[in-house]
């Protein structure tokens, strides 16, 4: 029937249809990326860690399946977030299953192993076992896609923060240092265009005389001092010392400090221009890392404009005493 061997009553031709168990299953997160399994009392899989699980009941729903399976494996009474993966399984005892794994949240109870269960507690992501049903396999993917933005820009918050409470962005592995490194790969762009800018901008008319390959050339210099800088690997001092040289050195060469500031804040706009160019593809985290790099760019302009101006002399410092 239906291209199926089927079990049918001779007498009264009923037809035994045979379907899937339903089984439901609980992904829930704890603390640091982690996630609560139970080690298994029975078999199937006796001794193997997996999240919790168990067979739906007459007369509950799937996500009230999950949640009973959750508090009588693990002690812990939880809601559901969400659905993360719904597929078929064949176990060796029970034959067909659809295993369904719902994101749980912890709201209560205390993490103890329960009737079928030997024991109950977190794994971190890196220290998972292998788990024994392919579809909670799926199920963890999934959940793992699902929250990488949020928490790459979580970590990268925190490296920010941490980094400007030192006085310093010194923080290595944060969501904009991928601009960073387009920006190295190919600095031309945000090159050409501040040339082109600077040599006709009002504000900027003392570097209109100047050799446009050799304003190239300091400005590529100035952008491997803010990528390293940015990156952890140059040192501040060098930096300020860079700029103080920098302030005196348009000095001498008789350029008002005001087209100095200016020639900077053009190169900051350009680079603004750049990095929402190559960066920005519509994600969230693409425009956390635009917004970050932002914040990241003004840190460091501050400081260059800042030492330039004492090297310039505008500082009440000497530029030789300056850290």
């Amino acid at each position: 029937m239906e291209g199926r061997v089927r079990h049918v009553c001779t007498r009264c031709g009923e037809v035994h249809y045979e379907n899937p168990l339903p089984v439901a299953s609980v992904l829930l997160p704890g603390p640091v990326h982690s996630v609560l399994l139970v080690k298994r009392k029975y078999e199937p899989h006796k001794g193997d860690w997996c999240m919790p699980i168990g067979f739906a009941e007459l007369g509950e729903s799937i996500e009230q399946a999950a949640l009973r399976e959750l508090k009588e494996e693990s002690g812990v009474e939880g809601r559901i977030e969400q659905l993360l993966d719904a597929s078929s399984y064949v176990s060796p005892m029970y034959g067909d299953v659809l295993i369904v794994t719902f994101e749980g949240a912890k709201i209560g109870g205390t993490e103890v192993p329960g009737d079928d269960a030997e024991d109950a507690r977190y794994f971190k992501l890196d220290e998972m076992p292998v788990l024994p049903f392919e579809p909670q396999v799926r199920a963890l993917a999934a959940w793992r896609r699902l929250h990488d933005e949020e928490w790459t820009i979580r970590k990268s918050m925190e490296a920010f923060v941490a980094g400007t409470r030192r006085g310093n962005v010194f923080a290595s592995g944060m969501a904009s240092d991928l601009l960073l490194d387009l920006l190295v790969q190919d600095p031309e762009a945000a090159l050409s265009r501040w040339v082109q800018d600077v040599m006709t901008h009002p504000s900027t008319t003392g570097y209109r005389a100047w050799d446009k390959d050799e304003l190239a050339t300091r400005g590529r210099f100035v952008l491997t001092r803010f990528s390293d800088w940015l990156k952890g690997t140059l040192p501040a001092e060098s930096l300020h010392a860079h700029f103080i040289r920098l302030g005196q050195a348009r000095r001498k060469e008789g350029l008002a400090f005001h087209e100095v500031l200016s020639s900077f804040l053009l190169l900051k706009k350009h680079l603004w221009a750049i990095f929402v160019e190559r960066g920005y593809r519509g994600r969230l985290l693409d425009t956390y890392r635009v917004l970050e790099l932002d914040k990241r760019v003004a840190y460091f302009f501050d400081y260059a404009v800042y030492h330039a101006a004492l090297g310039y002399g505008v500082g009440k410092e000497p530029a030789e005493r300056c850290p």
